[in-house]
């Protein structure tokens, strides 16, 4: 019985010796997942309108987001209406706030207004535009996948005693995703596609307003 706990003795004091020794055992790293972030952004093509549509300032106010899609993580709609995150691509930020930075400065390019603010009090802006993203995901569904971008703008007129709505339009759009880079998610440039295209028609939308009313 001695000779049997001797043996162990000495076995476990060679062990913790060898724990010690450089090269006797592999050197254990953690492996953390990498995770790719991504950013939309969009510029308006061609030179500024000459002419204003509107005297006075735009307020654009922080767009809402649903709360399906209120996370940096990209969405996946797969069938059967079930929704899935994705752990390894994500947006850089928050998609509200990126979005409502891009429509901002789009409408600034725009050159048809005197200001642009990107204030949120109601007071400080003859014109305020407000919206809401309904749709941020990707259909999976869908053979290649399909980015799905969609946004709900109200323009309001904030002269008088109530503001008035001067503009209420639901806008949707779709992209496949096709990328011949394996390196890079196609999701971010076609989300960007669709978010030029919507702006281009808020602003034919705007420029078809009677502002005079």
């Amino acid at each position: 019985m001695m000779h049997t706990k001797t043996l162990i003795a000495t076995a476990c004091t060679v062990f913790a010796a060898l724990l010690f020794l450089p090269g006797c055992f592999p050197k254990l790293e953690r492996q953390f997942p990498v995770r790719d972030e991504y950013y939309l952004t969009v510029d308006r093509p061609g030179d500024p309108a000459e002419e204003l549509l509107a005297e006075g300032q735009l307020v654009v106010r922080p767009l809402r987001i649903s709360p399906a899609f209120d996370r940096r993580g990209f969405v996946h709609r797969k069938a059967g209406n079930k929704l899935r995150g994705d752990f390894y691509n994500l947006f850089f930020s928050a998609p509200a706030p990126m979005i409502t930075a891009e429509v901002r400065r789009w409408l600034d390019q725009s050159g048809r207004f005197d200001y642009v603010s990107g204030a949120s009090s109601l007071s400080l802006g003859q014109y305020v535009l407000e919206g809401n993203i309904a749709a941020l995901y990707i259909d999976s569904t869908a053979t290649p996948n399909i980015a799905v971008l969609e946004i709900q703008f109200v323009l309001f007129d904030t002269v008088g005693v109530e503001p008035r709505a001067i503009l209420q339009r639901t806008y949707r759009e779709r992209e496949a995703m096709v990328s011949t880079d394996r390196s890079i998610h196609p999701a971010p440039i076609a989300w960007s596609i669709c978010l030029e295209r919507i702006l281009t028609e808020l602003e034919n939308d705007l420029v078809a307003i009677d502002w005079q009313k």
